[in-house]
C-alpha cells in the first residue's frame, strides 16, 4: 500500500515535470527534480521492509530515467545501480561474520571489502553493524568509509545515536551534510 502511494506521487510529479520541461530545457530543473526524488526516497525508505525497499528503489530509478529522458534504458551501469543491494540473507551472513571479529578496524575492513564498490546497504543495516563496535572513532571510520555504499544516507540520524562522543557525532553529521 505504501509503495502504491509513492508510485502515485511519483507519477504526479512526473506529469508536473513534463510541463516544466516543455517550458524550459534547463538542467537546473532536472537537477532539482532529481534532488526532490532523492529526498522523497530517503524520507519514505526507513518505513519499508527489505522487499518493499528493493521495489521502491526500482521504481525510483525508472522514474528518474523517465524524467531525465535517458535513451539507453538497457545501460548496465544504470540498470544495476541498486541490484547489488544486500538481501536480508546476505546481510545476516555479513553480520554474523562481523560479530565474531574482536578488532573494530578488522570489522571495518571486512564490511568495506564485502560491500566493494557496488554493494549497497541501508542505513538501518549499517546501524546494526555500528552497534557491534566498541570505539566511536571506528564507528566514524565505518560510516565515512561506507558512505558511497549507503542507499539512504539522509537517514544518518538513525545511526549517529550509537556514537557516544558528541564531537565525533558532529564530525559524521558534518561529513554527511557536505556530501
Amino acid at each position: 500500500m505504501r509503495i502504491m502511494h509513492i508510485v502515485i506521487f511519483l507519477f504526479l510529479l512526473f506529469l508536473g515535470g513534463k510541463n516544466t520541461f516543455a517550458q524550459s530545457d534547463d538542467n537546473k530543473n532536472t537537477a532539482t527534480i532529481i534532488t526532490h526524488l532523492n529526498q522523497i526516497e530517503s524520507l519514505y525508505f526507513k518505513f519499508l521492509s527489505s522487499k518493499e525497499q528493493q521495489k521502491a528503489i526500482q521504481l525510483m530509478n525508472e522514474t528518474r530515467e523517465l524524467i531525465v529522458g535517458l535513451e539507453d534504458r538497457d545501460s548496465d551501469s544504470r540498470r544495476n545501480t541498486y541490484l547489488n543491494s544486500f538481501s536480508d540473507e546476505a546481510f545476516d551472513a555479513l553480520y554474523k561474520n562481523v560479530k565474531n571479529i574482536i578488532s573494530d578496524s578488522e570489522k571495518t575492513k571486512l564490511i568495506l571489502s564485502s560491500l566493494g564498490k557496488k554493494g549497497k546497504v541501508t542505513m538501518k543495516q549499517i546501524g546494526q553493524l555500528v552497534k557491534l563496535y566498541t570505539f566511536d572513532d571506528d564507528k566514524k571510520n565505518l560510516l565515512i568509509g561506507s558512505y558511497t555504499n549507503i542507499i539512504d544516507p539522509i537517514n544518518i540520524v538513525l545511526v549517529i545515536q550509537f556514537i557516544g562522543s558528541p564531537f565525533i557525532r558532529d564530525e559524521v553529521l558534518q561529513f554527511y551534510q557536505q556530501q
